[in-house]
C-alpha cells in the first residue's frame, strides 16, 4: 500500500519515495532523480 504521506506544508510524499530518502540519509548517499517528491526533504542531498 503505497499511501502519501502529508507534510508540513500540505505536501503529500508517496510512502516509497519516504523509504528511498530514509536509506539516502541513513547511509549518507546522494540521491540522483528527476521525482519532484524529494525537492521537498531538505535532509537528502540530491545531484
Amino acid at each position: 500500500m503505497n499511501q502519501p504521506f502529508p507534510l508540513h506544508g500540505g505536501v503529500a510524499i508517496p510512502t516509497n519515495d519516504l523509504w528511498i530518502a530514509a536509506l539516502v540519509v541513513q547511509h549518507n548517499l546522494v540521491l540522483c532523480t528527476s521525482d519532484s517528491h524529494f525537492r521537498h526533504l531538505p535532509q537528502v542531498v540530491k545531484c
